[in-house]
């Protein structure tokens, strides 16, 4: 009897216990659990690669824009390197051309003047030499024969000395004329060649500046997800990066609420520890699947607790901390 007694004890214990947990456990029809989240941003790996070097660590505040860490792609170093030279090359090749045609084009200037100078000593000495015959003949021409004679042949001479100075004026100019067409017409093609090495190196230079993993806003370093050396493929997680600021609710309904709920709906958030600091926001997101509960949201952490998840937008302004627990009232 008293053995019968005593599993009857028990077995109310048990009873009561099971019911005052359901109690407990069940939650308000209007409202339920959530805990109030910065700005997360996982930071994946844009192409495969070996993690060169590793600069940050949890719990490390970072600005935007610093470097996380640098991935290492041999092909694409390599691809820079063979585009450099191409560029270095080309220029050199652009330069030599341009300083080779301008060497032609003084030797011409520079022949093109000897001979000029040359028909001018030519045309002076002719000169000096008219002047002599001419005192030389006006001792036995009569008078009104000895200017129009000389006259005559100095006309003569004069044109003869014009005419190969304009020849070779000619000469030389169509000669310079010549080169400059080849390099007006060398030039675009050449420049064009640069053109597009350039853009090359451009090319690789930017898919280099792309392993360099940068934080792409202000926080903390959450998780590292990688170590160097590590090799990693394109899409691997690498660094966890979180705001420094509240800015949404992750809240969990359990899968009993019986309260209907839809996107842009009003409710009122209060912290689980401080009733004073409330705040009105809107839901957000509605999930489409049923997770389980954190543990922070149970009320025992033995008891599994399976509902849907929610994200409700927080103001900007607001006096919640990252990671508090809040009651949301729906409206």
């Amino acid at each position: 009897m008293r053995k019968f007694l005593f599993l009857l004890l028990i077995w109310s214990l048990a009873l009561g216990g099971f019911i005052y947990l359901t109690v407990e456990l069940k939650q308000p029809s209007t409202a339920f659990w959530g805990l109030v989240q910065s700005e997360k941003t996982v930071v994946r790996s844009p192409e495969s690669g070996e993690i060169q070097l590793l600069k940050v660590t949890p719990g490390e505040s970072v600005a935007t824009g610093d470097t996380l860490l640098v991935l290492y792609r041999p092909e694409v170093e390599r691809q820079q390197q063979e585009s450099l030279l191409q560029l270095s090359k080309l220029d050199s090749e652009h330069k030599q051309k341009t300083h080779s045609l301008r060497a032609h084009m003084q030797e011409i200037r520079s022949e093109w003047n000897q001979e000029l100078r040359r028909v001018q000593q030519e045309q002076a000495l002719w000169e000096l030499k008219i002047q002599t015959d001419r005192a030389l003949a006006s001792a036995w021409l009569q008078e009104d024969n000895r200017s129009q004679v000389v006259d005559s042949i100095t006309i003569f001479k004069r044109r003869d000395f014009q005419i190969a100075t304009n020849d070779i004026n000619e000469q030389y100019s169509l000669k310079l004329q010549a080169l400059e067409s080849q390099y007006h017409l060398s030039r675009p093609i050449l420049e064009s060649d640069l053109d597009l090495a350039e853009n090359d190196l451009a090319f690789w230079e930017a898919i280099s500046e792309q392993q360099v993993i940068r934080s792409p806003h202000a926080g903390w370093v959450g998780e590292v997800m990688v170590n160097e050396t590590e090799v990693t493929l394109k899409g691997t997680p690498l660094v966890e990066i979180w705001g420094n600021e509240a800015r949404y609710v992750e809240g969990f309904i359990h899968e009993n609420f019986t309260a209907e709920l839809t996107k842009g709906q009003s409710v009122m958030l209060s912290s689980a520890n401080d009733s004073e600091n409330k705040a009105t926001a809107s839901i957000v997101k509605l999930g489409n699947r049923i997770v389980e509960f954190p543990d922070r949201l149970r009320k025992a952490p033995e008891v599994r607790l399976w509902g849907r998840e929610t994200i409700i937008q927080l103001e900007p302004s607001n006096n919640f901390l990252i990671g508090e627990k809040v009651i949301i009232q729906v409206q």
